[in-house]
């Protein structure tokens, strides 16, 4: 894993916010463009789809992990399917 991809997986991980249904919340694709410092502008967000896009496949590939934990949707943006633990 490069560390442009570690960056983008700690950054849909650790979001901030509250979900309805204990998962980490989702965020725009904008807000991950602009915490990764890659600006707001419709590339940014282009970038970031296929960055996301090639997160997934590595995790299929070299983790055989479900690619699908990473959940990208068009209205409500990008999250990592995690469970946060409340202590």
């Amino acid at each position: 894993m490069s560390s442009g991809q570690a960056a983008l997986l700690e950054a849909i991980a650790f979001a901030k916010g509250e979900s309805d249904d204990g998962f980490v919340p989702f965020q725009s694709l904008r807000g991950v463009a602009a915490a990764l410092g890659k600006g707001t502008g419709r590339r940014a967000e282009h970038a970031v789809t296929v960055a996301l896009c090639r997160l997934q496949a590595l995790f299929h590939e070299k983790g055989k992990v479900n690619p699908l934990l990473i959940e990208i949707c068009r209205r409500r943006g990008v999250r990592l399917r995690l469970r946060r633990r409340v202590l």
